[in-house]
């Protein structure tokens, strides 16, 4: 006996209609792909797990609004891609941010000069964090979402409710300023430029 494979839309439908089962089945058939984008721009794994949670809330929540001339595996990516960069946003505000990051924020920061090798990476990764927190806020959140998270710049421009090229210009701006500090810091009398408080891990 032929078993028919439900669609999509035959899901939705059962949903509306109070069926449980048959969100379920939509959330199995999805979960993989929303889980792959969640853990690739949220990283720590107990806050994917949350956000798994969530974004299948609003994705039940929203079902009445589904558009069913669209496709649903789009639909609910935008709600994943949506929420990612609603998390991304907060955390771009939170100072300690930079210690989540401080490899990447390093590497963003050297130019590999020969002054900079007198200094050990623990020593070259307390710099970066001093640079970026010293940064004009704006600036900075543009930068730790580009340059830290990984986000494009059409994703930043979302996230920070600006345009891509505006998102651009800060993330320059925020070189220019962590590099002409950077400069600063390395002039005879300026080693001991004033660190911004901050738990540092």
């Amino acid at each position: 006996m032929e078993t028919t494979t439900l669609t999509d839309h035959d899901l939705i439908e059962k949903t509306l209609e109070g069926d449980e089962l048959a969100f379920a089945q939509l959330v199995g058939r999805y979960q993989t792909a929303v889980w792959r984008t969640v853990r690739r721009r949220l990283s720590d794994h107990s806050e994917c797990e949350d956000a798994m949670q969530e974004i299948f809330m609003r994705v039940y929540a929203s079902l009445r609004k589904f558009d069913s001339s669209r496709p649903f595996d789009r639909w609910v990516m935008r709600i994943t891609t949506n929420y990612c960069i609603d998390v991304l946003r907060r955390r771009s505000h939170q100072p300690w941010i930079c210690t989540e990051y401080k490899d990447t924020l390093s590497n963003c920061v050297w130019d590999h000069r020969p002054e900079h090798s007198s200094l050990n990476p623990a020593e070259l990764r307390g710099v970066a964090q001093s640079l970026l927190a010293a940064i004009k806020p704006a600036n900075r959140n543009a930068f730790v979402l580009r340059e830290l998270e990984g986000l494009e710049y059409t994703d930043v421009g979302k996230a920070l409710r600006i345009s891509p090229l505006a998102a651009r210009v800060r993330v320059s701006r925020a070189r220019k300023e962590m590099h002409h500090q950077l400069r600063h810091y390395f002039q005879p009398g300026l080693a001991s430029m004033r660190r911004p408080a901050m738990a540092v891990a």
